[in-house]
């Protein structure tokens, strides 16, 4: 049963990931540019204790991103 969801696209790099500590839950999609997404830049974050077993990227929404989200379940 999920006990949360995220909703996010920030474009994170690995020296992001080790600075805030957390651990990416969800393997990387194509998000970049929207409109023909070629480049995994955006990551779904959170602390060992999550773990994401349904993610997908979203439609183009007019952003030069597109949207990414999971559900989390605690381990």
């Amino acid at each position: 049963m999920p006990v949360s969801k995220l909703i996010g696209g920030k474009s994170v790099t690995l020296h992001h990931l080790a600075k805030a500590q957390h651990y990416r839950i969800a393997d990387p999609v194509p998000t970049w540019p929207a409109l023909f997404p070629v480049l995994r830049l955006d990551n779904i974050l959170g602390s060992a204790h999550w773990e994401s077993r349904h993610h997908r990227v979203g439609p183009a929404l007019g952003s030069d991103h597109r949207p990414i989200s999971a559900e989390l379940f605690l381990r």
